[in-house]
């Protein structure tokens, strides 16, 4: 067996991705309109798009629309997705640069009013623009994000395209090719950014939608942004996923991870360098966790990453899944609602239970109950599990087993039929009784077989047009099927175009009237033999088409028998075996009386102008209208235009304020007659006030808005329109009162220009918007942690982190935590650190670092501190007689700030004594001791809102020979 040649192993590529997508895919589900908007994305796509003349105006449109689907997944702006796109001709023309647009509707409308340029296909200067003016600043290209090239070609330069091409890939450009031609492989595949399989496509023009996801996927995966982000969340766990941070073995990461309602419950977890990603389980549904990865290195510091995750809710449901209209390619499917009162969709995976590995995925809205699933093999048994996604809760998936049926084909013939002079059609029985199989239709020149044309067909498909051939030239078709459960043998026929006969157009109507007209043309078979086909059918009716044989001699023919008022198409289709001519298309439009309501009105009526609304009165172009409007006290000066049929409102300006007008709109039609329609309409007095629309107390997320009262004399109210400068669309409109002089907006965005119009509303004067712009104030960064140390008696240190150059100065408020007022320190902006003196021994303070940042803003953080307890006790209680009943107790000075004293006596024999003695004293006398008795002595230093230590001694009191004695039984301090 002979090698393959780079062609045919890239066809034969091709046709194994359309094998893929046939079988696989769910042609029963219609894309979205509104597609679902991609996120974590960041990168400057550019579009080299062939302009060229040759490039038909119909491949030209076609690419056009494989651009607005390739681009409608994208977020626009500086920090997402930019965009530009450059036309290959003769000289390069930018359509746009990269910096244009913010937004992907706007993209959307201006790649679909592209022109087509025409000139030469000088590929290779295009290439060298981009490389030279438009990967720059100039045109709004970022430095240091990813950059794509997209060159949608026929396949066909003029000039070198491999040199510049290679300076856009060592500049680091990613350059994908979509070849809609006969290119030439080895050249294109040189060109393309490697591996080749991802980067160069080969596919025909009509057949572009096939490749759209594969070309989206690899540009998705060159321009994803690189961050921690966590996906597949559910009640009890989620999926991290981060870029690496190593080239090598040189560091490590450290995951911590905690519920944010149990802080101190922090779990830590050491993984390799290598790794990227982790599955974190057994948390708890519906709580929200701190994430934060910190790469470990001793080569540098390397910035960790945080991120918030919140599991969803779990809901409990009944298994409702199930299957039903099972044929040998596909089924039916059918569940109960699971998101009546959570907002949620669906992710649907289905997989051959012998191929495990084949699994196909199907995104579905939260409102979808069922779903037909086709392009299956026969007699095969299908895994199906129907998986919610919510964002708020958790709903276990659910899985059935389904098996589809076994089928027989029966192989038919291959025929063409409705041959011209550059295509034929072709027709064939159904070789699939069911969805089990596709073809592969293959045609080329007889003369030159290396022109193989190849597309890929559905199973259900028994017809096909060909097009885009030469004339009178003979083509090779074959029709291969393809089938994993029988084999049929591919069909082979010869087909030779007609020769091309160009023929002025002559097809004409004349006496037109409600119920039939007459044709006539030039005779158009004067040298060749043939005949004619007539088709006629009514626009609004298609289906129901009248067909006419006639004679190759005839000129002229009578329709009759129509409905009044209807359009009717008109081909006049040649026929021969000898030569092709055109056929002749004309729409003719039977007459028709219309009555009609009047509808003329007019609304936004200003001081100025007003805005004019009709119903439609022409339900072809089959008229217009003339409209007319003059001052009712000036008939003289009357403003006359005309307007398409089409058209059912026009906005009428520069008019006098409080003025009325007589306005008139006249039909116009050669078809029916339709009255003019009159109205008066009278412009609103105009009053001038000064603007006085203003905003302050401008935060982080709102701001207040004040104006003078407009509507003291009139009646009327207003309308509030704001919105953000970088996404208009999302405009917030509020109805306010008359008598309303300001208004909060809040729930804005930190460091966002907002566009804020006030509108007056009234219909006796007009009072022009008033328009300012206000922007938020950045989100600042407040501190995260204070560090108490150095605690002492009557003073402690206090620290914060981290130190934040966006802050003016520190105020540090501190108080005793139940008592006494609030005392304040400043410190300057540089500084993170102070010491807080004069404090209560043993005390317990509530500290408060308020950061008072240069933007205006401030932020506080609080913590609590304790001083260290003081030595308070007495020492060296001593006691001398002074008579037989008394004695003086004397001691050393307490230390501290010492209030004074008190002195305590309990008697063996006697009531018990309090003496308060002065801080400057340290001995009282103690009276009333009786002889022959103990008696217990303490002595306690008094503070400010406390007690010191005291000291307590107990002495023995009896006669002496020279005196009263006393004796120390036990002493103690307390």
């Amino acid at each position: 067996m002979s090698a393959l040649s780079p062609w045919s192993k890239t066809l034969l590529v091709a046709c194994q991705l359309l094998l893929f997508n046939l079988l696989y895919s769910s042609p029963s589900i219609p894309e979205a309109d509104n597609q679902q908007l991609i996120p974590d994305l960041e990168g400057d796509i550019l579009f080299l798009t062939d302009s060229s003349g040759s490039v038909s105006h119909y491949e030209f449109a076609k690419v056009k629309e494989f651009m607005v689907r390739l681009l409608r997944p994208f977020y626009i702006g500086p920090n997402d997705v930019q965009v530009s796109i450059v036309h290959i001709s003769t000289i390069p023309t930018l359509e746009f640069p990269f910096d244009r647009f913010r937004s992907n509707s706007d993209l959307l409308s201006a790649v679909k009013n592209m022109t087509q340029k025409m000139g030469d296909t000088n590929t290779g200067k295009a290439l060298q623009y981009a490389k030279d003016t438009i990967f720059t600043d100039a045109t709004g290209s970022r430095a240091g994000i990813p950059k794509v090239l997209v060159w949608v070609t026929d396949g066909i330069s003029t000039d070198d395209i491999l040199q510049p091409m290679n300076l856009l890939k060592d500049f680091g450009v990613h350059a994908f090719i979509v070849s809609t031609g006969r290119g030439n492989y080895v050249e294109l595949s040189e060109a393309a950014s490697q591996p080749t399989e991802n980067h160069l496509y080969f596919v025909e023009v009509d057949d572009l939608p096939i490749i759209l996801d594969e070309l989206l996927d690899s540009i998705i995966e060159v321009i994803r942004t690189k961050r921690l982000r966590a996906y597949d969340i559910t009640s009890r766990g989620f999926q991290l996923n981060w870029p690496p941070f190593f080239s090598d073995d040189a560091g490590y990461y450290v995951l911590k991870y905690y519920s944010a309602t149990e802080p101190n419950r922090k779990i830590s977890q050491n993984l390799p360098g290598s790794q990227t990603s982790l599955k974190v389980a057994n948390l708890h549904p519906g709580t929200t966790y701190e994430v934060t990865l910190i790469p470990e290195t001793n080569v540098g510091l390397m910035k960790p990453q945080t991120i918030t995750v919140t599991t969803l809710k779990e809901l409990i449901v009944p298994k409702s899944l199930s299957a039903y209209d099972i044929t040998s390619s596909g089924f039916k499917i059918q569940w109960s609602p699971l998101f009546s009162t959570y907002p949620g969709s669906y992710v649907l995976e289905y997989y051959s239970v012998t191929d495990p590995q084949m699994k196909y995925t199907q995104k579905l809205s939260g409102d979808q109950t069922s779903l037909k699933v086709s392009n299956l093999y026969p007699g095969t048994s299908y895994e199906v599990t129907l998986i919610p996604k919510s964002d708020v809760v958790f709903i276990t998936p659910q899985k059935i087993t389904v098996t589809t049926l076994k089928e027989v084909i029966v192989p038919k013939s291959l025929r063409a039929y409705n041959i011209t002079s550059s295509g034929f059609r072709l027709q064939w029985s159904p070789l699939f009784s069911t969805d089990a199989g596709y073809y592969v239709l293959e045609y080329y020149p007889t003369t030159d077989r290396q022109r193989k044309y190849t597309q890929k067909l559905s199973g259900d498909q028994t017809s096909l047009e060909v097009s885009n051939l030469y004339p009178g030239t003979s083509y090779e078709v074959t029709l291969i099927p393809h089938s994993n459960v029988v084999f049929i043998p591919e069909q082979k026929i010869t087909v030779t175009t007609l020769k091309e006969v160009i023929v002025p157009k002559s097809l004409s109507a004349y006496n037109i009237t409600s119920s039939g007209f007459r044709l006539q043309w030039s005779p158009l078979f004067s040298t060749y033999p043939g005949s004619y086909v007539l088709e006629i059918y009514s626009a609004t009716d298609p289906q129901k088409k009248y067909t006419q044989n006639l004679s190759g001699d005839q000129t002229s023919l009578e329709v009759s028998n129509l409905y009044p008022g209807s359009s009717y198409e008109v081909t006049l289709i040649p026929q021969s075996n000898v030569v092709f001519i055109a056929p002749q298309k004309i729409t003719v439009t039977t007459l028709k009386e219309m009555i009609v309501p009047k509808s003329l009105r007019a609304y936004n009526i200003t001081s100025r102008g007003f805005r004019l609304q009709w119903s439609p009165l022409f339900s072809t172009d089959a008229g217009y209208y003339v409209l007319e409007y003059y001052p009712t006290t000036d008939r003289q000066r009357k403003y006359t235009q005309k307007l398409s049929g089409d058209q059912t409102s026009l906005e009428v300006s520069n008019l006098y304020p409080g003025t009325s007008y007589e306005v008139t709109l006249i039909p116009h039609s050669n078809v029916v007659f339709i009255p003019e329609q009159k109205i008066t309409v009278t412009t609103l007095k105009e009053v001038m006030i000064p603007k006085s629309l203003s905003a302050y107390n401008i935060t982080s997320s709102s701001f207040q808005l004040q104006w003078s009262p407009l509507f003291s004399t009139y009646p009327g109210s207003y309308v509030l329109e704001y919105y953000s400068a970088t996404d208009y669309h999302w405009k917030y409109i509020q109805n306010l009162l008359g008598d309303q002089t300001s208004l909060k907006v809040s729930n804005l965005y930190p460091g966002s220009s907002y566009q804020v119009t006030l509108i007056p509303q009234s219909n006796v004067i007009f009072i022009a918007p008033q328009k300012i712009t206000v922007t938020t104030l950045k989100d600042e960064v407040t501190p995260t942690q204070i560090l108490i140390s150095e605690s002492k008696p009557h003073s402690f240190k206090v620290s914060w982190s981290p130190k934040l150059d966006s802050v003016s100065h520190y105020q540090v408020l501190y108080s005793p935590l139940r008592r006494g007022s609030a005392k304040s320190v400043i410190v300057g902006g540089s500084q993170n650190t102070t010491v807080l003196e004069n404090l209560l021994p043993n005390t317990t303070y509530l500290v408060t670092v308020i950061a008072q940042y240069k933007s205006g803003l401030e932020k506080a953080l609080s913590a609590k501190a304790c001083t260290l307890e003081e030595n308070s006790q007495i020492r060296h209680l001593h006691f001398q007689s002074m008579n037989p009943n008394s004695l003086q107790a004397s001691w050393e000075q307490a230390d501290g700030n010492v209030l004074g004293y008190k002195v305590r006596c309990r008697r063996q024999a006697g009531p018990p004594s309090l003496q308060s003695v002065a801080p400057q004293m340290n001995s009282v006398i103690v009276t009333g001791l009786a002889p022959g008795t103990a008696n217990r002595i303490c002595v306690t230093p008094v503070y400010s809102g406390q007690k010191g230590k005291a000291l307590c001694k107990t002495t023995y009191i009896q006669p002496g020979p020279h005196g009263l004695q006393f004796h120390c039984l036990h002493c103690a301090g307390v």
